[in-house]
């Protein structure tokens, strides 16, 4: 038997040896990660994110949240430069010597087997070795720049997409697209040109993590090229080949040919060297890099308030974790930290905490403390910051409550302090207001303030928040019944999407034009094929709460057409995967689609009700009108059930809390159907008791 496992092996090996003798024969380009600059003393992002959680006192047990998520790593340091020194931490990318990876691409450079080099990096290590080997190259790294690439250039082609650390603003252009979640047009026609050069027909990448969730790795799933071979090197101990299509996570390969090559990186590239030069060279250098970033957080060393703060935002934004937000929150706000400017932004953070969490009570206390802050300090410099984050937490809070005028009247009353502040979180706010007018059927407003929006991010440059404005207006103008302008804004939103390879956003898009289809065309056909262009999409870019959508959007489907077992399963398979992500509205939907269909189409009254219980078990005590309105629709379809069971006592005792609900509610009140079908079905009750 062991003897079998070492022939296994042995043959892995041999085949890993023959793809990669393969490789090193023909001409190529080479897409360069972290990785390959790891030999050089610059650290990998898990490094640097561990180091950095330190310096920020976050305990041991919340560091290991942070590697457990999939986030883009600018999105983690552009939190930290509203901070910390950004020169003094992007030293760390300036730092140490060529190794052999960077050699070898520089060799293979100057014998004209490699074309073009793709990289994310920020350092200049690859610019290093090929000036050391007199290569003759000429390098791109600006965003402006990269719809401008020469690849009919005899010289070699250098891409640095993320931006280089000669230049911290190119660096910060990307994080903040990143940030933004807007994939750049430009660095799109960038890695289109990689994959449509004639000049090779092989892309290596190399130390590459395809943790790029937001930009590079959707723009290359969207990219549908099958002439070139990919080879993705992936580093492990344990060799093996496998079709590069495999892979189910963190893979934007799913529609393209190549291999992917499970080999130590050192490994390979000793045996492209040896096949291709002479005597095989190991170069290593050391960084002292936490010297350098603990030199980033002298400006704040010993602030205890803005170190928690930090630590704060970063679960909030990017592990998304509002209990643990609350806890480092909480650390600010200590008496002793009374006179310090984060004790009382941590107020407003924490209430906003609270409110997502539906805690609305424990989010109107800090809400208090904030006012008494304002009061006391109306002169105060920073106080118009302040004054924003009141209102607009005051605006979302009595939205939360399904006060709809309260909430629109602190929203227009921020509207005041944004001169101050980035213009960025003024759109936010905007297009938050504009949901508001929406739930107050205020539609003309609504659409007043979108076009506010597109008028003012035009003349400002920020493009990227246009797609977004198109499909708002797309979904006004559907809720109105101007299904034809409707689709006009959703088919501009669908084309800047194509335009940056913004993959999610077209799934979005594709999900809109479906609703139009199914909902007033009864092109069922045309809905349907939207729908699976839209799931194909979320699953190859991994984004399961949009495709939690699709399945259950596919379930309203099929029950339209009377296709009970598909609707079954897709609505199952959409709970499912709302439930692993914690997508708590999609599994209130879906389980209430779900006790619907056993109702209306299996007759099984006893599963209905059970479901019914789950069902208000698992709701939140919010007084949101969705909310308010789907706990009504439970009660009142298992009175339903029991009266089909003709049990009719609690038929009764549902029916009346229905009643209750409907009458004691001010935002169901008025809504005289659901009290004739709660009298209605009262009245044949009590006929049958």
């Amino acid at each position: 038997m062991f003897e079998i496992v070492k022939q296994i092996f042995r043959y892995r090996s041999l085949l890993v040896q023959k793809h990669i003798d393969a490789i090193g024969s023909e001409k190529m380009s080479v897409f360069c990660g972290a990785g390959i600059s790891f030999n050089s003393g610059v650290p990998i992002v898990n490094q640097i994110i561990n180091e950095t959680l330190q310096e920020l006192k976050i305990e041991d047990n919340d560091i290991t949240l942070f590697h457990q998520r999939h986030f883009p790593f600018e999105i983690f340091i552009e939190i930290l430069f509203e901070k910390i020194n950004s020169t003094a931490f992007l030293k760390i990318f300036n730092q140490g010597m060529a190794n052999t990876n960077h050699k070898l691409i520089a060799k293979l450079a100057k014998t004209g087997q490699i074309v073009c080099i793709y990289t994310t990096n920020f350092d200049l290590l690859i610019e290093q070795a090929l000036v050391n080997e007199n290569v003759d190259f000429i390098k791109y790294y600006l965003e402006d720049d990269f719809d401008k690439i020469d690849f009919n250039n005899n010289k070699v082609i250098l891409v640095k997409l993320h931006g280089c650390i000669s230049d911290e603003t190119s660096i910060r252009t990307t994080m903040r697209s990143i940030v933004a979640r807007a994939p750049s047009s430009k660095r799109l026609i960038a890695l289109k040109g990689l994959f449509n050069n004639t000049k090779y027909n092989n892309i290596v990448f190399l130390g590459y993590s395809c943790s790029d969730i937001y930009d590079l790795s959707p723009q290359i799933a969207s990219i549908e090229n099958k002439s070139k071979s990919v080879y993705f090197i992936e580093h492990d101990t344990q060799e093996k080949v496998e079709d590069i299509r495999i892979k189910k996570v963190k893979n934007p390969f799913k529609n393209k040919q190549g291999l992917r090559i499970y080999v130590d990186t050192n490994v390979f590239i000793e045996r492209i060297w040896k096949l291709k030069l002479n005597q095989f060279e190991f170069i290593k250098s050391i960084t002292n890099w936490q010297d350098t970033l603990k030199n980033a957080f002298k400006n704040i060393e010993g602030n205890l308030p803005l170190l928690y703060s930090l630590s704060g935002k970063l679960f909030s934004e990017i592990i998304t974790d509002n209990s643990l937000a609350i806890k480092y929150y909480c650390k600010c706000i200590q008496p002793t930290f009374s006179s310090k400017i984060e004790y009382w932004s941590s107020h407003i953070h924490i209430a906003g905490a609270q409110l997502a969490l539906s805690n609305k009570k424990a989010a109107l206390l800090h809400i208090r403390e904030v006012l008494k802050y304002t009061r006391r300090n109306n002169s105060n410099e920073n106080i118009d910051e302040t004054k924003f984050d009141l209102c607009d937490l005051l605006c979302r809070y009595y939205f939360a409550y399904g006060l709809y005028k309260s909430s629109i009247k602190y929203g227009n009353a921020s509207m005041q302090y944004t001169k101050t502040l980035q213009k960025e979180k003024r759109y936010h706010l905007l297009q938050y207001l504009c949901n508001v007018y929406i739930f107050d059927w205020e539609f003309e407003k609504s659409i007043d303030v979108l076009n506010k929006i597109l008028e003012e991010i035009r003349n400002d440059g920020f493009w990227y928040i246009e797609p977004r404005i198109y499909l708002a207006l797309g979904t006004v103008y559907f809720k109105i019944g101007n299904i034809e302008r409707s689709v006009k804004y959703v088919e501009e939103a669908y084309t800047e999407a194509q335009k940056n390879g913004n993959l999610f956003f077209l799934s979005v898009c594709s999900i809109n034009l479906s609703n139009i289809e199914l909902g007033v065309n009864k092109n069922y056909k045309k809905a349907e094929k939207l729908l699976n262009e839209a799931l194909a999409i979320n699953i190859l870019i991994e984004s399961k709460r949009e495709e939690s959508l699709c399945l259950n959007n596919l379930a309203h489907l099929y029950s339209k057409l009377g296709k009970n077992r598909k609707t079954k399963y897709f609505l199952e398979q959409s709970i499912n995967l709302a439930q692993e992500i914690n997508f708590y509205d999609e599994v209130l939907r879906g389980k209430m689609q779900l006790q619907a269909l056993y109702i209306n189409a299996y007759h099984n009254y006893k599963k209905a009700i059970q479901l019914g219980h789950e069902l208000l078990n698992e709701l939140r005590p919010e007084l949101r009108e969705d909310i308010v309105s789907r706990k009504r629709d439970i009660v009142y379809n298992i009175a339903v059930c029991h009266f089909n069971l003709r049990e009719y006592k609690p038929a009764k005792e549902f029916i009346e809390a229905a009643i209750e609900i409907d009458t004691e509610n001010p935002i169901l009140s008025t809504r005289t159907p659901n009290l004739d079908s709660d009298n209605a079905l009262l009245n044949r009750i009590n006929t049958n008791l």
